[in-house]
């Protein structure tokens, strides 16, 4: 999307929101505070391969590529199910250990067990990592709330190989208490391809004893950045349980995957819910447009050649297989595959094969099957009836080559007679 165009849109949206928010008089939930005491273990160091390896126990690695790999750790909380969680703040960090000499690893990744030496990354420079937590709400449905909050306690300098630690942390988690929900979210359909209308569908539920004015706004993100808002929708004095639906025109998006972040705000600027849908934009369409074989009536023992060309009419990169079967009478046989990788939005693909009828029985109704499986989906089928032939009958030996063994015999005793003499 045009930089124009995301810059326009946003401004709208803050614009709306922030009008809906000054029209009404704020009548709404005080926030509340909760303030979390986090005391983080204390890091080992072990030796892997002349690297230092910092293990915090309980925690986890943070590996990104081009950057030190690093550990971190995660605190969960659990809160009763109507707890609206609306900011985590970072209160203090104390308990700062310093080190140098640590010569940890950058880390890595081997994409598919292929590393292209011409890839090269964004390293960090500095301190790593660049930020000091981060947070996120889950309602997995079992009458809680579940607070997951990610600390980053360990900081490393890959240039002076100098890091600092800090083991203790103080929070403050900000609510609110509501009865409102997003009880279900979904899309209008499975797939969608670049330009379509996307449509997501909301039942929410109001249980309060009072309606309320409810504001839906929802951001689509994709690799954590905003690309794009929805049109705001206001429901006024809802209650009960309601439906709705917000429009997403991705004519203005690449294709790949994103997430759709949906917000019920009251007019206090208050999160009531918040849900999150991740779609993928572009569909993936190979078919097999040809498919040919060097003899469809062929003689058993003949080593026939099949070859087969595919096109990917979509618009998204796709990596799959070519399927070949062989059948007979409607039942596979064999099973002849040739994988593909990356093929490219409007890229044909030539292949050719070869199938050893010396096991095939005469006089049996054959065919050869072709179609693309890719990304658990499979193309429509080609299909070729072929009909076997039984292999060509020797000639049986007749009369004559009674004759020519007579002749040879003959021959044999009179030469070993004229030895003799």
């Amino acid at each position: 999307m045009k930089v124009d165009n995301i810059f326009r849109r946003g401004f709208i949206f803050v614009f709306i929101l922030s009008i809906f928010f000054q029209v009404y008089l704020i009548t709404g939930q005080a926030e509340e505070n909760i303030v979390l005491n986090i005391n983080i273990p204390s890091y080992d160091v072990n030796s892997s391969e002349g690297y230092d390896v910092v293990i915090i126990p309980g925690g986890r690695t943070l590996c990104m590529p081009g950057d030190p790999i690093v550990p971190y750790y995660i605190v969960n909380k659990w809160y009763p199910d109507n707890y609206k969680i609306q900011n985590v703040t970072l209160l203090e960090k104390s308990g700062l250990k310093t080190e140098t000499g640590l010569n940890i690893e950058t880390c890595e990744i081997q994409w598919g067990g292929n590393v292209d030496n011409n890839t090269s990354f964004n390293s960090t420079i500095g301190w790593y990592p660049k930020q000091n937590y981060t947070w996120f709400t889950d309602n997995p449905g079992n009458g809680s709330t579940q607070l997951a909050i990610i600390i980053f306690p360990f900081f490393y300098n890959n240039a002076t190989k100098e890091s600092i630690f800090y083991n203790q942390y103080r929070f403050q988690v900000e609510y609110i208490t509501s009865n409102i929900e997003i009880t279900s979210i979904s899309m209008d359909k499975y797939e969608y391809d670049v330009g379509e209308n996307a449509t997501v569908n909301l039942r929410i539920s109001n249980s309060e004893d009072q309606p309320k004015t409810i504001i839906v706004a929802a951001t689509v993100k994709k690799n954590e950045e905003t690309v794009d808002y929805l049109p705001l929708k206001e429901l006024e004095d809802f209650q009960g349980l309601g439906e709705v639906s917000l429009e997403w025109n991705t004519s203005d998006v690449e294709y790949g995957r994103y997430e759709i972040n949906v917000d019920l705000r009251d007019l206090n600027g208050f999160i009531l819910d918040r849900k999150v849908l991740s779609i993928t934009i572009g569909i993936p369409k190979v078919s097999i447009t040809n498919l040919q074989v060097s003899d469809t009536n062929f003689t058993i023992g003949e080593n026939l050649t099949i070859s087969a060309s595919i096109i990917n009419n979509g618009n998204v990169d796709v990596s799959g297989s070519l399927i070949i079967e062989i059948r007979v009478s409607g039942n596979s046989i064999e099973t002849l595959q040739y994988p593909f990788e990356n093929l490219s939005s409007g890229e044909t693909k030539n292949f050719q094969g070869f199938w050893d009828t010396s096991s095939a029985i005469a006089n049996e109704n054959y065919s050869i099957l072709g179609y693309v499986s890719y990304g658990g989906k499979a193309s429509l089928p080609i299909e070729i009836q072929l009909t076997s032939l039984p292999m060509k009958n020797r000639e049986t030996p007749g009369f004559e080559i009674y004759i020519t063994l007579a002749i040879l015999t003959i021959i044999v005793i009179v030469s070993r007679k004229t030895r003799k003499i």
